[in-house]
């Protein structure tokens, strides 16, 4: 989960990929759609201009959309099993999947050409992320290791072990110092990506640890959990800060807002909340998951994005098997068509 630039709100689920606008309170539900899947949805990101949109499926595909017109630009093929994360560098040149083929390949989003295939993890790989200069990837498995990667050559700079589980979530820090991850062994760790070493072990949370999100200065952590916890942490000291109650099942993604002012929560109780800091007082729970539409179904990310072709819109998204939904509005008017 991830907030961008201009606030374009993503939210999807196992089942459903949809997409709704925020305007104040209101949330609208998706009509259009925008895709087609072969099965599951695992993840979803837009490109860091908000142009372009990817999606990973347990079809072992990765497709690319055009979010202006929802046309289909290309489908990346290779994986040999389900692909479970997707990133964007920061310059939108390149995709990094990682996949339950225990790989990450790195792929050029103009040309569709597979750049490389990182090896060495010995499970599924179920979390990447770039750093903010694009020159390191970081990648966290099942085989309960983080490895950090040199992007140019695709060189295992260094293997980070320490969890006593699956590494299912990985962040760097806004500077590029720092790596968290987070882990089924109900902990979050802060290392050092220049050395290696581990700088605080977070401990609290009662059952796995499925996302983690820096603030934009830096200063705060966020995780998310099995437990139907968020906690926010002070990065500089390890010290937990405050504990997020109020979901009724697992928190499975969590982003703070451009401008540090806001944390989005998403769970599998349905809803997303929208925690204004630093209070934390719940300011919004829109609930795009109960919908008729959308019918029962786990939000298991959220991501906020945006870019010039966006105009600053707050974007939902979600997933069923087959296809992708898509809704727009400004000003709070509801415009159905595609993107």
């Amino acid at each position: 989960m991830n907030f961008m630039k201009k606030g374009l709100f993503l939210v999807f689920s196992f089942v459903f990929i949809f997409v709704l606008f925020l305007s104040n309170s209101h949330a609208y539900i998706p009509s259009t759609v925008l895709s087609e899947h072969g099965a599951d949805v695992q993840s979803v990101a837009f490109s860091p201009d908000g142009g372009t949109l990817a999606s990973a499926g347990w079809d072992n595909t990765v497709r690319l959309w055009d979010v202006a017109t929802g046309e289909e630009l290309m489908t990346l093929t290779g994986h040999g099993d389900s692909v479970l994360s997707v990133s964007f560098s920061p310059d939108g040149s390149m995709l990094a999947c990682g996949s339950s083929d225990d790989t990450i390949r790195l792929w050029d989003v103009v040309t569709g050409k597979e750049l490389m295939t990182l090896t060495g993890h010995g499970d599924n790989v179920r979390s990447v992320a770039f750093s903010p200069d694009g020159s390191t990837l970081a990648s966290g498995s099942n085989d309960d290791t983080v490895r950090l990667w040199d992007v140019a050559t695709g060189k295992e700079l260094m293997t980070l072990t320490g969890h006593g589980g699956n590494v299912l979530s990985v962040s760097f820090s806004p500077d590029g110092s720092m790596l968290a991850s987070g882990g089924w062994d109900h902990t979050v760790r802060l290392w050092d990506v220049a050395t290696g070493v581990l700088l605080h072990t977070l401990t609290g949370h009662r059952y796995g640890v499925g996302s983690v999100s820096f603030s934009p200065d830096g200063s705060m952590l966020a995780s998310g959990s099995w437990d139907n916890t968020g906690y926010l942490w002070d990065v500089a000291t390890g010290e937990e800060l405050t504990t997020l109650t109020g979901h009724g099942d697992s928190v499975r993604s969590v982003a703070f807002s451009p401008d540090g002012s806001t944390l989005a929560s998403g769970s599998w109780d349905h809803t997303v909340r929208l925690w204004e800091l630093p209070s934390t007082r719940v300011s919004i729970t829109p609930s795009p998951m109960e919908s008729p539409v959308v019918g029962e179904q786990f939000v298991v990310n959220v991501t906020i994005t945006g870019g010039q072709n966006v105009r600053g819109y707050r974007l939902f998204v979600g997933y069923d098997p087959d296809r992708l939904r898509y809704v727009s509005h400004t000003r709070g008017d509801y415009l159905p068509g595609n993107i």
